[in-house]
């Protein structure tokens, strides 16, 4: 782990961080007396302090008597005196004896009778040496602090003890009894994030979606909160801006957690629980910034009354649904190495899923004739989705955690902004220079502008690709990958983000929300990830681009695809905007030698003979997936781990290291019995992947793809299952911090749809009949 404490560098907006000097904070006048020490007559009508009507009138404060003493003024008022004084000496030398001075000058100078608590207000740093202080301002640095990446964990935290003469002393840390409103108003305001307010039908339906498992998360911190001295408990506000991980697995805390009193280090439940088991030699082998033991104490982000009265209103309204509200949490065993909550979690979603439909038929979609069938049934296909049927049968097939298919997307999109040719444009006008990567390799390739413009250049013409000179000069199979790497998409491509968001499929689930010329447009209202508020720091979603050379069949692509087999946390819509066949020859005209060899790889993927009818119809394919259904990711690391060897905080999945060709793909099918959805995507083609859902890709042809990833109602219980096994990986590893937060999705959300429920002034009838909707 780095020096850099693990807090600081994974937020995106940063909050104003203020150094000052103890002298600025405000302090409480109730423990001040003010003594006169000594009276000196001047001739002067001038004071050192206050004069206008305004600073008269504020409350005497030692924060303004300090800073009034140390401006310019001051230093020019005080002179004027000694000059005074001077002229009166000369003319009486025993001024000082003089029963009618008129006027004097006081100096005041101020003691505390009593020590002062105080609320520590800035940076550790900003107090005397001799404050301990937290991994954070340890690790600070004037750049840090300058350019406002400076992070502190006892800043509103921590109370200190003011002792005078600028002395202070750690007296102990806030409680929940000492917050003040605004400090919890962002939990208590509805519809915080810029989105408008839930209707009840859309409320209802996410409510049910979601209820039972805010239920177990409720229990969870219920029980670790039964196991502490309450009145101990440390509340934290909260800061805008940041997002507070856990300093061991990089997990988004959400309430509950345990904090370090001597150096603010924070560990999740789930990280305390297992460092707890460990005993102590083997605790300081372990390489961590915190070295203290029995320092730790539970802290709390929301005030638990708050929490409590959440769940009771989600038991209420379960109940008035006539839904069953049990829910418990399973003890883990010590063999399953998962927490309670997790553990709880997996056997509620066995038990939701044990009898979902995995076939789908014309009966499921009203004989709709714009929907269709691949895999053997098992995979839906939506010609149009803008009817109400079609969004109906959607939601059926998304709850059952199925893949699908949408065709023929790019019909209304700008064929101009999708080209290749402007993408190479922007690059240039811009000098962006982001990685490529070898798919083969599965190595970063350091960019300049003149390989870019390489890369470019080849991509529909095989003969100038870039050569890999250390492997007997093969074609590099390049990829560039999640473009724009650091920035949002909607500062880098506005025209391209409102081109997409306007023509993108199932909008409810897959807008996001953005600003284009001046108009707001608002996220999709099952897109849930837009429910977090705006003073929480937004998981980047996307869109991004995936633009890459088509993975010709060979000797060297073997065990290789595109994108290897992985699992991606959130929901994701990939659609296929720009189709290009690579040519041999100067000008890439010579085209037959890849359609023949692309023709020879879906021959020999077994894909199902409607996918084939559309390969005859003349459409172009773009590149070939492999889905699964999320519950048969275990059976697939079983598969792989039969040849290769697992090391300690690795996954066969999650590493990303692994593609399954169709012997692969048919030994999983006899020994596991697990079925691929095999997916040809031809240009125009979004195909949609649920949370969880390993899959893996390879390009046909060249293809630039853009994918956005969305949180669902239907799936946020994947994307908290997934999030865990992100926990166990290496801490250098690029699937392991958290930054979906889905506990905090989870918790606005069910706040903004109960609050729609309540508010809701439909009547009986109306409500009742729109629920039975929803339950159909």
């Amino acid at each position: 782990m780095s020096e850099q404490s693990r807090r600081s560098p994974v937020f995106s907006r940063r909050p104003q961080v203020q150094i000052e000097r103890m002298t600025d904070f405000d302090i409480d006048t109730t423990h001040l007396t003010i003594l006169p020490m000594s009276t000196i007559g001047f001739d002067t009508n001038e004071s050192i302090f206050p004069t206008s009507d305004q600073e008269q009138n504020q409350p005497f404060n030692e924060n303004q008597t300090i800073k009034s003493l140390s401006s310019s003024t001051v230093k020019k008022n005080i002179k004027r005196s000694f000059e005074s004084s001077s002229t009166v000496k000369k003319n009486n030398k025993r001024s000082f004896e003089s029963s009618s001075c008129e006027q004097i000058f006081v100096k005041r100078r101020y003691h505390k009778t009593i020590p002062t608590i105080i609320t520590q207000k800035y940076l550790c740093i900003s107090y005397p040496k001799d404050t301990p202080r937290c991994v954070d301002c340890r690790t600070n640095t004037a750049s840090t602090v300058s350019t406002q990446l400076a992070g502190c964990r006892f800043q509103h935290c921590r109370t200190l003890k003011y002792l005078g003469d600028d002395k202070y002393v750690v007296e102990g840390f806030t409680t929940v009894d000492k917050a003040k409103s605004k400090d919890i108003q962002y939990l208590l305001i509805p519809n915080s994030g810029g989105q408008p307010p839930l209707s009840f039908t859309n409320a209802n339906y996410i409510f049910i979606q979601l209820a039972k498992v805010f239920c177990l998360i409720f229990l969870h911190e219920e029980n670790v909160r039964s196991t502490q001295n309450q009145k101990s408990i440390v509340w934290k506000q909260y800061m805008a801006g940041w997002r507070e991980v856990c300093d061991e697995c990089s997990t988004t805390l959400f309430n509950y957690h345990y904090m370090c009193k001597e150096c603010g280090y924070m560990l999740c439940i789930e990280c305390s629980n297992e460092l707890s088991q460990i005993n102590s030699e083997k605790r300081k082998k372990i390489k961590r910034l915190c070295i203290h033991d029995n320092t730790y104490s539970l802290s709390e982000f929301f005030p638990w009354e708050f929490l409590i009265k959440l769940h009771k209103d989600c038991r209420d309204y379960l109940s008035k649904l006539k839904m069953d509200c049990s829910i418990q949490l399973y003890p883990s065993l010590k063999n399953e190495n998962l927490s309670v909550f997790i553990k709880s979690l997996k056997i509620k979603r066995s038990t939701d899923t044990r009898h979902v439909k995995q076939n789908w038929s014309s009966v499921d979609c009203n004989y709709d004739s714009n929907i269709e069938f691949y895999c053997d049934g098992r995979l839906p296909v939506f010609n149009e989705w803008t009817s109400e049927n079609a969004k109906r049968f959607f939601r059926k097939v998304w709850s059952a955690s199925c893949p699908l298919l949408v065709k023929r997307v790019h019909h209304n999109l700008s064929k101009t902004l999708w080209h290749p040719n402007s993408f190479k444009l922007h690059m240039t006008d811009h000098h962006e220079t982001p990685l490529l990567w070898d798919c083969e390799t599965l190595a970063p390739i350091p960019t300049n502008e003149e390989i870019l413009k390489g890369f470019w250049e080849g991509f529909e013409r095989l003969n100038i690709r870039l050569k890999d000179d250390e492997h007997g000069g093969r074609s590099r199979i390049l990829k560039l990958k999640d473009w724009p790497t650091k920035k949002d998409f909607a500062s880098v491509f506005p025209e391209r983000l409102h081109d997409l968001m306007s023509n993108i499929p199932f909008s409810d689930y897959t807008r996001r929300s953005y600003i284009h010329n001046g108009v707001t447009y608002n996220g999709g209202v099952l897109n849930i990830v837009e429910r977090l508020p705006s003073s929480v720091v937004k998981p980047d979603l996307g869109p991004k681009l995936y633009i890459a050379y088509s993975q010709l069949k060979s000797k060297e692509s073997k065990k290789a695809g595109t994108t290897n087999l992985h699992i991606d946390v959130s929901d994701a819509v990939n659609v296929l905007v720009y189709v290009g066949i690579g040519g041999h020859g100067n000008d890439g005209s010579d085209k037959e030698e890849e359609v023949r060899q692309v023709e020879a790889e879906i021959l020999d993927s077994n894909i199902d003979e409607a996918q084939l009818q559309r390969l005859r119809n003349g459409e172009r394919p773009g590149a070939l997936w492999h889905l699964f259904r999320s519950d048969d990711a275990n059976k697939i690391r079983e598969y792989i781990s039969r040849n290769q060897r697992k090391t300690p905080g690795s996954d066969f999945i999650h590493d990303q290291t692994t593609y399954l060709e169709q012997e692969d793909l048919e030994k999983l099918r006899d020994l596991s019995n697990v079925d691929a959805y095999p997916i040809l995507q031809f240009f125009g083609d979004a195909v949609f992947i649920p949370s969880g859902a390993p899959h893996q890709v390879k390009n046909l042809h060249s293809c630039i793809k853009i994918a956005e990833d969305f949180v669902s109602p239907e799936n946020l219980d994947r994307c908290l299952i997934t999030t865990n096994e992100f926990r166990s990986l290496s801490k250098t590893h690029t699937n392991h911090a958290d930054i979906l937060q889905a506990k905090n999705i989870l918790f606005y959300t069910i706040r903004d749809a109960l609050n729609s429920l309540s508010e809701s002034n439909g009547s009986e009838t109306t409500q009742e009949t729109s629920i039975l909707d929803v339950l159909n």
